[in-house]
């Protein structure tokens, strides 16, 4: 990807995008996901697939809109370490949404390091202590507050 296409690709974060991060949590509170998510979705379905494309990744669908005079909107969604690796080629164009983009880097590296520790394990053997929960749903809470419509809210 060219400096120009990130430089692109951020606005259209800014602008477009959603950055996040969601936990799903067994009552047990050690099994469960925490999912980091980048997504950008809008009418133009050429510019999708062109997101998918350079960016050799994301999950391209469609929402189905409730009006039938709306238009379709197309959407492209990366998860994981595929949002983490696009967010790192595209954090030093971020504008708006850079204190999100920071928010789920740094779980990233949170969920990396202790992955390590499991032995490089996969996404179904994820029985974090509770110290991990708590850091992911620390996290999970800064990202809604900034992402919160409406009034801006203080993080810090």
């Amino acid at each position: 990807m060219t400096r120009t296409d990130a430089a692109y690709i951020a606005g259209l974060v800014d602008g477009e995008g959603s950055i996040g991060i969601f936990i799903n949590r067994a009552p047990s509170r050690t099994n469960g996901a925490v999912v980091s998510r980048l997504k950008i979705g809008m009418c133009d379905e050429p510019l999708i697939q062109w997101l998918s494309t350079i960016t050799n990744r994301g999950r391209l669908t469609n929402w189905r809109q409730k009006h039938t005079t709306w238009k379709p909107v197309f959407v492209v969604t990366w998860n994981g370490y595929a949002a983490a690796e696009l967010i790192g080629e595209i954090r030093p164009f971020l504008r708006l949404k850079r204190p999100q983009a920071d928010l789920l880097l740094e779980w990233i590296e949170i969920s990396k390091s202790w992955q390590s520790k499991l032995g490089g394990a996969g996404r179904q053997d994820r029985k974090y202590p509770e110290s991990v929960w708590d850091q992911a749903e620390a996290l999970a809470v800064k990202m809604r507050l900034l992402n919160h419509r409406g009034t801006p809210v203080n993080t810090h």
